[in-house]
């Protein structure tokens, strides 16, 4: 079954592929969305888990494409269904990102929320710890900043953190 309406969360899938690598995002991020939604109804998948995987990408590739754009609103949606869906080692990252978009909104209190719960979830990840000091710094905050960057400074974790957003 194509699932409901006749869609293929597959094909929509497919076609936001294509329009990234074309780098048209705003469509792209469109068709992620639409295939996020209507793979719900798509009984193709082996198992509720390979579904639910299915779905967390296709929002996280939504989110990736709003970045793109520097629609950081729309991401963080985005973001928010990914956080719904996953349940792996990776949701620190999400977390981790959505507070780089609330710190480019400036919603500080936002973005301090995101890397604490980044950091609840991977403790000493020392990217998450520099992004959390840095907007106490920004804050003007260096007596929270500080002891922060030490313990990042000790961490021996070897930081990747998005360069695009």
């Amino acid at each position: 079954m194509c699932g409901k309406q006749g869609y293929d969360s597959q094909l929509l899938s497919l076609k936001g592929e294509t329009l990234t690598r074309e780098e048209n995002f705003d469509e792209a991020a469109e068709f992620f969305k639409k295939a996020a939604t209507w793979h719900a109804h798509d009984d193709r998948e082996a198992t509720k888990k390979d579904s639910e995987e299915k779905r967390t990408k296709l929002y996280y590739n939504a989110a990736t494409a709003y970045v793109q754009l520097g629609k950081g609103v729309e991401a963080l949606e985005m973001y928010k269904k990914v956080i719904e869906t996953e349940d792996g080692a990776s949701k620190w990252a999400i977390h981790n990102s959505m507070g780089l978009l609330y710190y480019d909104l400036e919603q500080d209190d936002e973005a301090i929320a995101s890397f604490e719960v980044a950091l609840e979830l991977e403790s000493d990840h020392t990217g998450v710890l520099r992004n959390l000091a840095g907007v106490y710094l920004r804050q003007g905050n260096a007596t929270a900043a500080v002891p922060i960057l030490r313990i990042a400074g000790l961490s021996t974790r070897v930081s990747i953190t998005p360069a695009t957003l």
